[in-house]
């Protein structure tokens, strides 16, 4: 209550207005289960808010939600809607998919999980739960490992638009779904085989597609029958490749890869995929790739020296490379006017052997992008030219000695890189953490005072590191 009492204006009318809502009670108990406080601000929201709040009674007791994923399966659904800032170009769909989140959050709706290592993980009350249970329940169904009858119950529930199995003793037999023509979400936790038959053909009107904990590589020659996909992911699978002809999945604006061990390359016509929608790329934990090609961000139409070389991934605006722990080449050459990721904005790098970013990646035309993230790149010597980036961390780097051509830098976070000795062309730095240590930075030439008050003698920068605007 006091969450929803928080998104009103404090005086005591519209408190009022709250306090004499009639949610026209049934006197026939068919609402025994509907807490009167959730129901209340479920009533209060928005339509598209409401949406989103239900989308979380596809996730069964106990699951945790990261709210960056939440936020592309709503946009994958057409929850998030564009409005008059987005059409200004104030806020982009996922911008405005975070107020939404927030304000979730705020009612109370969402709680952080506190346990998390990240910030970014939530969880919902059980009560909070069963209540967008019941409300959606003549469009979304969860299937838990108790319930034995599956095929029995999918047929009576034929014209479900969101549906969630998590199945841990038994395998699913993939036909059984596919009667299940309305399907717009398909979130599976579980192992399944193909059951009689190989495709995808009756899940025309499927927009997200999350598999988890499966063996589904032989799935993956028949994605590019959901035309209208916009969201795809897989988790602890054991797919070794997407599907060769990916770019003709024209609506695909995320791809997540987490935990998938046998994937050992991504496909060449992913760049044609690119031209088009993709908005968001996450690779996690694929230690089988040693070499991201040029053909990962090289488009070309025509053949020979007739060849016209266009931008690929033109939307694109987050990259997290994460757990490549054997990748040690990015082969990327500054190209001419046609640059690949010219939106790119976040950039993240975790765990891999390259020596150096690209030089088509650190590029002085490079406009837009504004953080960029590198965590335990082991044999990092040296980073340099990206000329936009205002927000910079660099984490367990042990050979890392060089930052240069920052200029737009503001703020940088350098955390177990034992070997820094020069950060050159950073004009516009004000803030640096160095190993949990805060330190304000003014002046040309660069001076350094520790920031906010410690106790003890004065600090000093480590005598090996030298800052030059």
């Amino acid at each position: 209550m006091g969450g929803l009492l928080s998104t009103r204006r404090p005086s005591e009318r519209e408190w009022e207005i709250v306090l004499n809502k009639n949610l026209e009670w049934q006197e026939d108990g068919s609402q025994k289960e509907l807490n009167y406080s959730v129901h209340l601000s479920y009533d209060d929201m928005s339509p598209e808010l409401k949406q989103c709040f239900l989308y979380y009674s596809l996730f069964p007791k106990g699951s945790e939600f990261i709210e960056d994923i939440a936020i592309s399966m709503w946009i994958s659904e057409g929850f998030v809607q564009p409005d008059e800032r987005s059409e200004s170009g104030q806020l982009d769909l996922e911008e405005i998919g975070v107020e939404y989140h927030r304000e979730l959050v705020a009612r109370n709706l969402l709680e952080p999980d506190e346990s998390a290592e990240s910030g970014w993980v939530y969880v919902m009350h059980d009560v909070v739960r069963s209540f967008a249970q019941f409300v959606a329940r003549e469009e979304a169904l969860v299937v838990l490992k108790e319930q034995t009858d599956i095929r029995g119950l999918l047929s009576h529930n034929q014209k479900i638009r969101r549906l969630s199995m998590k199945l841990t003793d038994s395998v699913l037999e993939w036909n059984i779904l596919e009667k299940l023509e309305s399907l717009r979400t398909l979130v599976i936790a579980c192992n399944f085989k193909p059951g009689g038959g190989y495709s995808l053909a009756s899940f025309a009107s499927l927009r997200a597609l999350d598999i988890s904990f499966a063996d589904c590589d032989w799935l993956v020659g028949y994605l590019c029958q959901l035309r209208h996909l916009r969201y795809l992911s897989f988790t602890a699978t054991d797919i070794s490749r997407l599907p060769h002809d990916i770019h003709e999945m024209k609506f695909l604006e995320h791809i997540g890869l987490f935990n998938c061990t046998k994937l050992n390359k991504l496909p060449d016509r992913i760049t044609k995929l690119g031209r088009l929608s993709l908005e968001k790329l996450v690779i996690d934990y694929a230690p089988s790739i040693e070499l991201v090609g040029p053909e990962f961000q090289t488009l070309a139409s025509g053949v020979g020296s007739g060849a016209i070389v266009t931008r690929p991934f033109p939307k694109l605006r987050m990259l997290e490379l994460r757990g490549m722990s054997r990748w040690k080449k990015w082969e990327w050459e500054k190209e001419g006017k046609a640059m690949a990721m010219p939106a790119l904005d976040n950039l993240s790098i975790t765990c891999c052997m390259l020596t150096r970013l690209p030089s088509g990646l650190a590029s002085s035309d490079r406009y837009n992008q504004r953080t960029l993230y590198l965590s335990e790149l082991s044999m990092l010597a040296s980073l340099e030219n990206f000329p936009s980036v205002v927000e910079l961390d660099v984490l367990y780097c042990p050979k890392l000695k060089k930052i240069s051509g920052f200029s737009m830098l503001r703020k940088v976070t350098i955390s177990d890189c034992p070997e820094p000795e020069v950060l050159v062309g950073v004009m516009g730095l004000r803030s640096m953490l160095l190993d949990d240590e805060p330190w304000e930075i003014f002046g040309t030439p660069a001076r350094c005072t520790p920031k906010g008050y410690q106790a003890g003698p004065p600090r000093q920068l480590p005598q090996n590191l030298t800052i030059i605007r």
